[in-house]
């Protein structure tokens, strides 16, 4: 694949962490080789495992400050950047359709297909909204899904939220200098800030909203939907893809106290959701992976 003009160099690497890319990962490395793991991404709670638990120990009962410091941990922040696997982190965010796209090679043709394969819901808030719209990546981890829309959609103001972390910010350093990302903005959230949603957001309103896996991660997905709707039009779209499915014990991040609450139940979770989000169900696109028009406000 070829190179994206812009995109993350070492030097990057070294602003954010003090280290070059290979230097920040190889601790990672050594640890899948050291323990005969296949890979970060097949194995990765068996990575963090041992620090999460030990986060559990020292906080106890305290599940939001556990997992906000859990989730800007250098640890967390090393995961992703081997997830990633490359110094060119746009790149590797983005794929290979985000190069054509940037290289303008991309038939009109395939858009409503690209659209509706991989952002369940957008096309129901283009046919709404316009091409204009403002849209939420929250929880953007890696930043696939906010920084693909930007590209398919270079109207649309396309705001980037979640911890922060050194990952991230080379990322960010890496965006912020090419032009077909002019659209993005990154906020992130400070872990020690006791505010909420609505005030680090600025008062902002959206008319789409997507959320890949974060849901499950949180002490209480609930209050995060309903802070999200405050956040919408009316009209918006919402698009939820969680993993409330009793994966916690394979992965701790996912909360026990989560898991039990919905006992696993998809209809539960999407039952839950539409009270506290003024929302109705308007498309399964697939197991866990839901989209909800915002019908009133709460």
């Amino acid at each position: 694949m070829s190179k994206l003009p812009g995109d993350a160099t070492n030097e990057d690497w070294i602003a954010c962490t003090g280290m070059t890319y290979e230097e920040y990962v190889a601790p990672l490395v050594k640890e899948l080789q050291d323990k005969g793991l296949i890979s970060v991404h097949h194995d990765r709670p068996e990575l963090f495992r041992d620090r999460f638990n030990e986060l559990v120990r020292n906080r106890g009962e305290d599940l939001h400050t556990l997992c906000a410091e859990f989730y800007t941990d250098d640890l967390y922040s090393r995961i992703n950047a081997l997830e990633l696997g490359q110094v060119e982190v746009v790149r590797a965010a983005t794929g290979a359709i985000g190069a054509e796209i940037i290289a303008e090679r991309v038939d009109d043709s395939r858009w409503s297909e690209i659209i509706k394969c991989s952002f369940p819901g957008l096309q129901l808030a283009l046919d709404r909204f316009g091409t204009g719209l403002s849209i939420l990546d929250h929880g953007f981890g890696r930043g696939v899904t906010g920084l693909l829309i930007a590209l398919i959609l270079p109207r649309a103001k396309v705001v980037l939220y979640d911890f922060d972390s050194p990952t991230r910010r080379v990322l960010q350093r890496a965006v912020s200098r090419m032009p077909a990302f002019k659209n993005v903005r990154f906020i992130y959230i400070d872990p020690s800030y006791d505010g909420s949603m609505l005030q680090v957001l600025q008062d902002r309103m959206f008319h789409y909203v997507t959320s890949t896996d974060v849901m499950e991660h949180i002490p209480d997905p609930l209050q995060e939907v309903q802070q999200l709707s405050k956040l919408m039009f009316l009209k918006g779209v919402a698009r939820f893809s969680v993993y409330f499915n009793g994966d916690q014990e394979r992965d701790p991040s996912h909360l026990k106290e989560n898991e039990e609450v919905y006992n696993y139940s998809e209809t539960g979770w999407v039952d839950d959701c539409k009270i506290a989000g003024g929302f109705e169900l308007v498309e399964e696109a697939s197991r866990w992976n839901d989209v909800f028009s915002k019908e009133r406000e709460v």
